[in-house]
Formats: C-alpha cells, structure tokens, sequence
C-alpha cells in the first residue's frame, strides 16, 4: 500500500509539465474561440483532438492566421505531449528501474566472483 502512496506523489517537474499542458490546452482553446468564433467546448475540443494527435476532421481551421497558428501549435504541443508521456512513463516505473539496475550490479559481482574462482582452478 505504501508503494502505491509513493508512486501517486508526482514530482514538482512532473506537476510542472501538467500544469504547462493545461496552458497549452487553454491558449488553444482561447485562440480557436476568438480567431475561428467556434464555441468554448468545441474550441477546447478541436485544442485536445489536436494534440493527441487523433484528428477527426470534423473541424479544422478556415483562416490562414488559423492554420499558421496550428502548425506551431502541433509542433509544440505534440513535441511536448511526447515528453511529459515519457516523464510520466519513467516517474511510474523508477523504482523497477532502479531494482534491474541493482540486480545488474549483483550480477556483474557475481560474475567476477566465478571468474576469479575458474582461474584458480
């Protein structure tokens, strides 16, 4: 139980990177609704579709300053979606990385072990 409890504590860099998504999805969300007048729901919407990566079609942006901003809006957000998966990834499995790193260690002795053993005999 205790594992657990540690595991769900996040990182202050891994509360940062969520906090730093949320933004992104918020200045998507205000962007689409002011340059494309779409709805806030369908504005935040179109910001999570997109940065996922998932792509529906069933909207897209119609002015040029749209599809400019979206292109660097991709770029950015999927850039970073990458990183904080990864962060969150390697946050969730540190100890079992540790654990092999420890158990490499062990067999690297071990194995000097039985080789200092087979040169005496």
């Amino acid at each position: 139980m205790e594992n657990i409890k540690t595991k769900l504590i996040l990182s202050k860099e891994l509360k940062r990177g969520l906090a730093f998504f949320a933004v992104l999805i918020f200045i998507g969300t205000f962007f689409y609704q002011t340059a494309e007048n779409w709805s806030f729901l369908d504005s935040l919407y179109f910001s999570v579709i997109t940065l996922a990566t998932v792509g529906y079609g069933d909207m897209h942006p119609t002015t040029d300053i749209s599809k400019i901003f979206t292109m660097i809006y991709v770029l950015v957000g999927v850039g970073f979606f990458i990183y904080l998966f990864s962060s969150i990834t390697e946050h969730f499995f540190k100890e079992e990385k540790e654990e092999i790193h420890k158990l490499d260690l062990i067999m690297e002795h071990v194995e000097a072990i039985l080789e200092k053993k087979e040169k005496k005999e």
